[in-house]
């Protein structure tokens, strides 16, 4: 919002990040992977714990394709879940349902077109995820029972 508020306030563009100068053109690529090298850096001093590779999720290297793939994972998340406490209160979507709803929502958001697989990638990826979290719980509740 910072951004959007004492930067871009004087531009009506669609566009997210656009130069500062009119026409106020968009950003090249080469201008958004310079900006994010410098963010990489400077985080990588911060937290290097988030780059090392003993964590299982370690940040290999800091791109707006990264910021993208987890921003549409944390939605579907996000939106599985809000279906999940809708469907709940009211006791009629189905699992499958739900994550189609959910699909959409990441396709619309994302700017996907209506035959994109990527909404179904990142579905899959949270069901892989799920599945893997479940598995881990049994095991630990297993042990316990040892």
């Amino acid at each position: 919002m910072l951004y959007m508020e004492k930067i871009r306030n004087f531009n009506d563009s669609d566009i997210l990040f656009t130069s500062l100068k009119p026409p106020y053109s968009p950003l090249s690529y080469s201008s958004i992977n310079a900006i994010f090298k410098v963010i990489e850096r400077v985080f990588r001093t911060l937290h290097p714990i988030y780059f090392d590779d003993i964590n299982i999720e370690s940040i290999h290297k800091f791109t707006p394709h990264a910021c993208r793939h987890t921003w549409a994972y944390t939605t579907l998340a996000f939106a599985i879940k809000k279906y999940r406490n809708e469907s709940a209160s009211q006791l009629n979507q189905s699992n499958d349902e739900i994550m189609q709803k959910a699909q959409e929502n990441l396709r619309v958001l994302g700017g996907w077109s209506a035959n994109s697989i990527m909404p179904s990638y990142y579905a899959k990826r949270f069901i892989v995820d799920s599945a893997n979290l479940i598995n881990l719980q049994r095991i630990s509740q297993e042990l316990w029972e040892l």
